[in-house]
């Protein structure tokens, strides 16, 4: 799916667990705006909080269960997004099972990988959003409907753009070199 239907997506059923498969960094930040409307939370009332997976293993999984069953009456919801899920732990990904099962979770979880492979081995029960990775024209479209969102003309991205599409190309060619390593793409 490219990212501009990800934004409009409308999901079947809610979820506190989702598996997010992008490559592109910057992209991820992005996406945050769409997990809160997502989840049916006006975007003030959230907290979103990044973590590498290593971090996130470290949060005690009696604290995310607590967290998660937290009613946001008491504090504002919360947003983890956790990059580079595929190094989480069988344990971790069985807790996430327990948070995924709870009604009315005040806890989102997105786990963020770059390759849909180590997804296959989890258990089925989380949501997955797979992003197409994006090519020159696509960053243009992206840039183009980013002003809009954030009320500003576009032509002040245009260095923005040059900067992402020699870096999509300079990508491309390090993939070529050194086979499908993963590169990246972060705008900043």
């Amino acid at each position: 799916m490219k990212f501009w239907e990800f934004r409009q997506i409308q999901p079947k059923q809610s979820s506190n667990v989702y598996v997010f498969v992008c490559e592109d960094d910057f992209l991820i930040g992005e996406s945050r705006v769409v997990w809160q409307r997502i989840s049916g939370m006006p975007a003030g009332e959230w907290v979103s909080k990044k973590y590498s997976a290593k971090e996130f293993e470290e949060i005690p999984s009696s604290r995310l269960i607590d967290d998660a069953l937290t009613r946001s009456l008491f504090t504002e919801n919360r947003l983890i997004i956790v990059t580079d899920a595929a190094r989480l732990t069988k344990a971790r990904i069985e807790v996430l099972g327990r948070v995924q099962s709870l009604p009315e979770a005040s806890l989102r979880i997105v786990l963020v990988t770059d390759t849909r492979k180590p997804v296959e081995s989890w258990p089925k029960i989380f949501p997955v959003i797979e992003i197409d990775s994006l090519r020159p024209a696509d960053v243009a479209r992206w840039l183009m409907d980013r002003p809009k969102s954030l009320g500003i003309s576009p032509i002040t991205l245009v260095p923005t753009f040059i900067n992402c599409t020699m870096r999509l190309k300079n990508c491309k060619r390090i993939r070529a070199m050194r086979g499908r390593s993963k590169c990246a793409t972060s705008m900043y």
